[in-house]
């Protein structure tokens, strides 16, 4: 006889987005450290969000490597992988959110902005 039952939590989403170019490192820290320090970063309905997993492969500016991105709760770690971009492939930046009350159109534009902020101060 079984005794339990396997719990889903149904307030827990998963938000992917793709967004091409390169960022600069510290820009990057800078969002990743927004959002999961921080925690000011609210949904349309204004309640904040609650990051619990990140990952993600990243363009860092003048890196031929692509770099892994993965974070729990408030820790994250950018990693260099032995993978590199090849000349004629666009560098895309595709990250994964899991967590509640998650808004992919304001962590993308979030996202966005750090990636245009950068290009726009070079």
């Amino acid at each position: 006889m079984q005794t339990t039952q396997p719990h889903l939590d149904k307030s827990i989403l998963t938000v992917t987005f793709e967004v091409p170019g390169s960022v600069s490192e510290e820009c990057l820290n800078l969002y990743i450290q927004n959002i999961l320090w921080e925690k000011t970063v609210k949904n349309k309905a204004g309640v904040l969000m609650k990051i619990i997993r990140l990952k993600g492969i990243v363009s860092i500016e003048d890196k031929p490597q692509q770099m892994i991105l993965q974070g729990v709760h408030e820790l994250y770690d950018l990693e260099e992988t032995p993978q590199i971009w090849d000349d004629p492939e666009p560098r895309i930046n595709r990250l994964v959110f899991i967590g509640k009350n998650l808004d992919k159109s304001i962590l993308k534009d979030l996202f966005i902005s750090t990636v245009l902020n950068q290009q726009s101060s070079d």
